[in-house]
């Protein structure tokens, strides 16, 4: 049989039958609230601003191969600055100055934890995984802004803003440091090449210089003009790409000893990038087309399709080549969710795929140079020499006056950057407590109590498999063959009025039983032999020792022993009740077949549910006496 949906009526029945339950939870549960509310210790939040600005990128034209290496790079996003804020490398030492494990852990704990062998050091970290763990230190971006607001929370109001500023401050420091260690390997090639070229670019000059004067010339012809310029041109580039290899290198190697610890093969998984196959291939096509693109621009004016052509072939090969070193070195490079890591992996590959484009394109270059070397070879000797002493003086100048702009490059790229972190709010000593907020946890303990209660009606409902509703008995029995409802009251009239239409089409010989004991089968049957006696002569045969003027009342056990005597005794009685026993007792199908109406008592919240649908000798049952009907289980009592 399917079970049957529950109507609106019958969930109100049921709120109605538990209502003291539901009131017991739901007011337990607001006890509950304010228990809580009145042993917790408050909270207060300290609040700060800070802005977080992208770094600038300062940089010459992109032709410029030294220029374009002074650049800084973009910075990460804010997630990315967050989660380097929350690194130990920022809070540990905050932990430290404040001493904050003497002031926010107890004395007892402390010195338990001392006891197990555990040292200061290991109490900060502790410490420090408590702080993030428990978010009591959390750093939260402002939308569309590029603000955060760093919170801290703990019951010393003053002890949370003390944190929070020396947090900030120590950040501030922190992030100088780290914009510091990126420039500073740029910065001190930088100053280290400049002494270096100046002394090159005096004696380059002082050459030429003599040499003119030796043999009075003092200006080239047009030719000789257009051929150093051509040396000239390569020469600075080849200078360019060779500067930007070593400070490449160098910066590369720095990169290597920082993933050192994470990655020990790191040295070797980038040098195995450089004799990859694919990588090969694609350096190969990049000098082929470097050489062609110089013999295009001799032949085409700038601007031409043929040049354009040329230009973004050679581009698009720059790219795939970038692109592929990039992909192998993150096929190969081990992952790791710290976001340090990730932030020196990134430079590191990056690094990395400049450095061997960088190398591709000092390779390109150096065979045109030797081809316009060998073109060279067929001038004179002494226009030769000229040549090359220009050309030589022109480089060492260009490559000079660029070293000292970017000297200067990268100390504005410095402070612009170190100019990126600002404090916009200092955090104050908060007046109130944050939490618990009284107002909001008494409306929740008060949801969560209501909530809380109908889960208890519902699982208790689920738990009883009693029948518990009269709509439930009229389903599962069906409406029409229940003939009585008698509901449970001290009026006795109201009782036996309930019983009315049961004692009309009752038989003469009418058998009262039930599925099980403490149904309310003896009273029913009491109440119906009452009912009838007043029709005329009426016998109860029940085990119940009582007596009653209006009906004669004779042992139930007699006639167990005897059913004969049910015949007998017809003719004396105009009816005869038997308050029989239980359905599973053995003979009551005897008694059945001697009856001339048998009625079936139900209990609601009594008579099992599963007992219900499973009736033996159903056939013969004439009709069902509902019992125990109140205003809780039943619409029809008021």
């Amino acid at each position: 049989m399917e079970e049957r949906e529950l109507t609106l009526s019958d969930l109100l029945l049921m709120f109605k039958r538990r209502q003291k339950i539901f009131w017991f939870v739901f007011v337990l549960t607001l006890f509950a609230t304010g228990a809580y509310l009145f042993i917790a210790k408050p909270q207060y939040e300290a609040v700060a601003k800070v802005r977080i600005q992208p770094a600038t990128s300062v940089s010459n034209s992109s032709s410029s191969a030294i220029s374009s290496l002074l650049g800084t790079g973009t910075s990460g996003g804010a997630q990315e600055e967050i989660e380097v804020m929350l690194s130990k490398t920022s809070l540990l030492p905050v932990i430290e100055k404040l001493d904050l494990v003497n002031r926010m852990m107890k004395k007892e704990d402390i010195e338990k934890a001392l006891k197990r062998g555990l040292t200061i050091d290991q109490l900060k970290l502790s410490l420090y995984n408590y702080l993030v763990g428990k978010n009591l230190i959390s750093i939260n971006p402002i939308k569309n802004t590029n603000i955060l607001e760093v919170k801290f929370s703990w019951t010393d109001p003053k002890l949370a803003a003390d944190v929070v500023n020396a947090f900030i401050d120590h950040y501030a420091e922190v992030r100088e440091q780290i914009i510091k260690d990126q420039t500073a390997v740029k910065r001190a090639y930088i100053e280290e090449q400049i002494p270096k070229l100046e002394k090159e670019l005096q004696e380059a000059q002082m050459r030429l210089r003599a040499f003119k004067e030796q043999n009075k010339i003092y200006q080239l012809s047009a030719q000789s003009e257009v051929m150093v310029q051509r040396f000239f041109e390569l020469a600075k580039r080849i200078e360019e790409e060779r500067i930007a290899l070593e400070e490449l290198s160098s910066q590369l190697s720095f990169l290597s000893k920082q993933l050192e610890q994470y990655d020990a093969e790191i040295q070797r998984i980038g040098e195995s990038v450089t004799f990859d196959p694919v990588v090969t291939q694609l350096k190969s096509k990049f000098v082929s087309l470097q050489i062609e693109m110089a013999g295009v621009s001799e032949k085409y004016p700038a601007g031409s399709a043929e040049l354009r052509q040329r230009k973004a072939e050679l581009e698009e090969v720059k790219k795939q080549l970038e692109q592929e070193i990039k992909n192998l070195l993150n096929s190969r490079l081990r992952k790791s969710l710290s976001p340090v890591y990730q932030q020196v992996i990134s430079s590191y590959v990056q690094t990395q795929a400049d450095l061997l484009v960088h190398q591709v394109q000092y390779e390109a270059y150096r065979k045109l140079y030797e081809q316009a070397q060998a073109e060279l070879s067929k001038l004179p000797a002494l226009e030769q020499e000229l040549i090359n002493l220009e050309r030589d003086y022109r480089v060492k100048e260009t490559i000079y006056t660029t070293l000292l702009q970017g000297k200067y490059q990268n100390l504005i790229t410095e402070v612009s950057m170190a100019g990126t972190f600002s404090v916009v709010d200092r955090a104050v000593v908060p007046l109130s407590p944050s939490k618990p907020n009284k107002k909001l946890t008494l409306a929740i303990g008060g949801v969560l109590g209501l909530f809380l209660g109908v889960l208890f009606v519902f699982l208790l409902e689920a738990l009883d498999k009693t029948v518990k509703l009269e709509s439930e008995a009229e389903y599962l029995l069906g409406a029409d063959r229940i003939i009585a409802r008698v509901p449970i009251s001290r009026d006795r009239r109201a009782v036996e009025k309930s019983l009315a239409i049961a004692a009309v089409r009752a038989g003469k010989t009418i058998l009262v039983t039930s599925l099980e004991a403490g149904a309310g089968k003896s009273f029913v049957s009491q109440r119906l032999a009452s009912l009838l006696a007043q029709k005329g002569r009426t016998l109860l045969f029940t085990d119940e020792e009582h007596s009653n003027p209006t009906y004669d009342v004779r042992k139930l056990l007699e006639l167990m022993s005897n059913p004969a005597l049910l015949t007998d005794l017809k003719d004396h009685y105009q009816h005869i009740v038997i308050d029989g026993p239980t359905v599973e007792t053995p003979h009551i199908a005897e008694l059945m077949d001697l009856s001339d109406t048998v009625y079936m008592v139900v209990r609601l919240e009594h008579t099992p549910r599963e007992k219900l649908k499973l009736i033996p000798n159903l056939e013969k049952v004439h009709g069902f006496l509902l019992n125990g009907l109140t205003s809780k289980n039943s619409a029809s009592v008021a």
